[in-house]
């Protein structure tokens, strides 16, 4: 008898090791077009300001690293400190917000009989929404622009799918947890960001790209020597 509970224990432990679902976001926005030829002397050097959250700085990183792609491009100053000379602020302010699903349950019981966690994951959105401000030098409002996408991704890890060990005791841990798991796992969010950046990053810096082109195009021509 003590066999067959250690038996028991060493297989219930082993698939809970197992029962784990890598981040995976399933709807990435298409690609925005990034690649640039070499800036030109007239490309703006341009400070980036996180306006937000210090939560949100890896969503306000992404974007300058984007910037740097583009043509209207000289140089980015990230994170512009005040009184290095640029020819444009780039403002950005992130309020994302995330969310758990309903199906979550199902996921976890009954779904939890076929280790559901880990084959389907937990189901969360994340909109990154985002306000850009394009200021001159002296802080003038030059232009301004709005963003945001549903994204929506797949994870699971041992933080939640431990209840997949309800099995032991009729299922009660795992019918509980469901209700709980339908909500957002915070403990996400910086994976998710870290997933996410690349993407993000290009979606924003390209209609970033768009307005400074025209900036750029509204600049005096350097006098001759």
């Amino acid at each position: 008898m003590k066999s067959f509970i250690l038996s028991s224990i060493l297989c219930a432990t082993s698939a809970l090791l197992a029962c784990t679902h890598a981040l995976k976001i399933d709807n990435l926005p298409d690609t925005s077009f990034t690649s640039a030829p070499p800036p030109k002397q007239s490309a703006l050097v341009i400070g980036v300001v996180n306006h937000g959250s210090p939560d949100t700085e890896g969503y306000v990183e992404a974007v300058a690293q984007a910037l740097q792609l583009h043509a209207a491009v000289g140089r980015v100053i990230y994170p512009h400190a005040k009184g290095a000379e640029v020819d444009a602020l780039i403002q950005i302010s992130v309020n994302p917000e995330y969310r758990g699903a309903g199906t979550n349950f199902l996921v976890n019981w009954p779904g939890f009989l076929a280790f559901a966690p880990a084959w389907n994951g937990y189901k969360y959105r994340a909109n990154p929404r985002t306000k850009v401000e394009i200021a001159a030098p002296d802080g003038q409002t030059l232009d301004t622009l709005s963003w945001e996408y549903d994204y929506v991704f797949h994870q699971a890890d041992m933080g939640r799918t431990w209840t997949e060990l309800g099995w032991l005791e009729w299922g009660v841990t795992p019918l509980i947890g469901g209700f709980v798991f339908m909500q957002y796992d915070t403990d996400q969010t910086p994976h998710f960001i870290e997933e996410a950046s690349a993407s993000y990053g290009r979606q924003v810096a390209a209609q970033i790209a768009q307005r400074l082109a025209i900036v750029s195009s509204k600049r005096p021509a350097p006098a001759s020597p």
